[in-house]
């Protein structure tokens, strides 16, 4: 009796957005959730920090410098905005055309400076980013070549490729974007808000009263976008795993006669990770709007009171046109600071995951290793002789024992 054919189009098993695990016959390779789970943050630690910031050491006059041009950033572009309104309320205001041009003048250079600033702000970020990976990356793979081989045969291959990837990627991301992008926004917000409570405290105490809005907006903008990214990284993981497994294992596929079933399960993979992109797309047109709406509030409320104070020649909010203006500018570069550093502080805690996990792995000492008089092996001939041999990964556990044989040249031995 003929036993019929697999339907087309079967039924994809239960997926684990389904039932909160993997499905086994959803992978050719299947791993515990529990045994594969990884802390993807971790609390900030000033001892990973010292220990990550040691491999600057050798590039220090380049991350010198990038220090230097952060402060520096922090400082430029509120000065930009301060000389816009100075430039209105002094020779603008005074109708001094050659004073017009001295300001513009200046406002150019500071431009310009600024640009040369930033550009060589990012270069040393990248450059100094880049060689502290490339010397992690040396020293792990040498720590590696020193590990037995019981190492291997307990630790999960694609464990090791992601200490060498994406966790030291990790710390890449905090050693050139977090400490300096953090330290740029913090002197931005400090220096935006000494020239608006110097030029007017109280406008700046009414729109300071707005912040908590902003906090709750980005808080939960980050909570809802993390959760959606993870649930995108989460099916991409499987997706790409199981297209990898598919590849390695189309005999064996095709042998069980599985190309029809496999293709459905993919196709079903294929339908979840759309969905959670569809997800994270529907959380950010919620969000974003929302964002950029509290912007607009920010500046309604500014036009309406720094309007009526800049028509009016005296009174409580009396301020000039030239501060109106610089106001304008200087919101923006208190108010955006928050979301940025909230995001830094997110990247932060996954590059204090990824180290954690670095150097756990750089200070795992080998199971054994050489004795210092330990002698070099003879140069092989081509005849293999063991002599009363045991050998085994884990202990109690014999792989060899007492096995005695001599291979000759040409010759195959096989171990059953």
């Amino acid at each position: 009796m003929i036993a019929p054919l697999p339907d087309k189009n079967p039924r994809a098993p239960e997926s684990a957005t389904e039932t909160g695990r993997p499905n086994s016959r959803e992978s050719i390779t299947y791993f515990s959730p529990v045994d594969d789970h990884e802390v993807e943050r971790a609390p900030l630690s000033l001892h990973l920090i010292r220990r990550i910031f040691t491999y600057t050491g050798p590039y220090t006059t380049k991350r010198n410098w990038l220090f230097a041009l952060t402060v520096l950033r922090g400082l430029q572009l509120p000065m930009l905005a301060w000389m816009i309104g100075a430039t209105i309320n002094g020779p603008i205001a005074g109708h001094d055309r050659r004073g017009i041009l001295l300001y513009t003048g200046a406002f150019f250079a500071l431009v310009v400076f600024t640009t040369v600033a930033f550009h060589f702000r990012q270069l040393f970020a990248l450059e100094l980013g880049e060689a502290v990976v490339h010397d992690m990356r040396s020293d792990l793979f040498r720590k590696l070549m020193t590990m037995p081989m019981s190492f291997f045969n307990r630790t999960k291959f694609g464990r090791i490729i992601s200490r060498l990837t994406s966790d030291i990627d990790s710390v890449r991301v905090g050693v050139q974007d977090v400490a300096f992008v953090s330290i740029v926004q913090a002197l931005q917000m400090i220096a935006s808000a000494a020239l608006m409570a110097w030029y007017n405290w109280k406008l700046f105490s009414i729109m300071l009263a707005l912040a908590p809005l902003i906090w709750v907006v980005n808080r939960r903008y980050r909570r809802e976008m993390s959760r959606e990214l993870r649930k995108v990284q989460q099916t991409w993981s499987r997706l790409t795993s199981t297209l990898a497994e598919s590849v390695s294992g189309i005999r064996v596929t095709q042998a069980f006669v599985r190309h029809e079933i496999n293709a459905g399960f993919f196709r079903k993979l294929l339908g979840e990770h759309a969905d959670n992109n569809v997800g994270m797309a529907r959380a950010s047109a919620v969000f974003i709007p929302l964002l950029q709406l509290k912007s607009q509030l920010f500046l309604g409320v500014m036009a309406l009171l720094g309007g009526y104070g800049a028509l009016r020649w005296h009174g409580w909010m009396h301020m000039d046109v030239g501060d109106l203006v610089m106001f304008f500018f200087l919101a923006n570069l208190f108010f955006d600071p928050i979301q940025v550093i909230g995001n830094q502080y997110n990247q932060a805690l996954t590059a204090m995951a990824g180290a954690e996990r670095f150097f756990r792995l750089m200070d795992l000492a080998p199971d054994w290793q050489d004795a210092p008089t330990a002698k070099s092996a003879l140069p092989l001939r081509g005849r293999v002789e063991f002599q009363n041999v045991s050998f085994e990964y884990d202990r109690g556990r014999p792989v060899l024992e007492d096995i005695s044989f001599v291979a000759e040249p040409g010759h195959t031995v096989a171990l059953v």
